[in-house]
């Protein structure tokens, strides 16, 4: 299954799992390289440490970047009277299914506080709890 990259964090882990390709590549030249009667000992060390860590980081970043892979819009509904009110909602996946859930109002809740939220919700729908939850610095940890 293909996955697309909707956020930064997702975009970091492709970036991750590709250096840790190359890595493997160059693993495999540095054995024929042994083959041929070269001394490959620090080269392979080397590679085989940015291996695991550009994987073991990779593996760190990806419940964040599910946190952060979800829709918060708003929502016009009219009412009997002709007034108009405006809610926040949010969307995202959840395995096959599309899970929508209710915010609050736009007169209550800026968009910041709705995208946070948000996150909050996902983090305990997904089963990852998250320590501090704002802009720029999510802490987690699976459950």
């Amino acid at each position: 299954m293909e996955m697309t990259s909707r956020t930064d964090t997702m975009e970091r882990v492709k970036k991750l799992r590709a250096e840790a390709r190359q890595a493997e590549q160059g693993l495999k030249a540095a054995h024929k390289l042994a083959r041929a009667g070269i001394d490959i000992k620090k080269i392979s060390e080397d590679l085989r440490g940015k291996q695991a860590d550009a994987l073991g980081e990779a593996r760190e970043l990806k419940p964040l970047a599910r946190l952060e892979d979800l829709s918060v819009y708003r929502v016009e509904k009219k009412g009997k009277k002709g007034k108009t009110n405006e809610y926040w909602h949010a969307t995202w996946r959840h395995g096959q299914k599309v899970c929508n859930f209710y915010l609050g109002s736009c007169k209550k809740l800026a968009r910041e506080q709705a995208l946070q939220k948000a996150m909050k919700l996902k983090a305990e729908d997904l089963g990852i709890r998250a320590l501090s939850v704002s802009s720029n610095d999510v802490s987690l940890k699976m459950t």
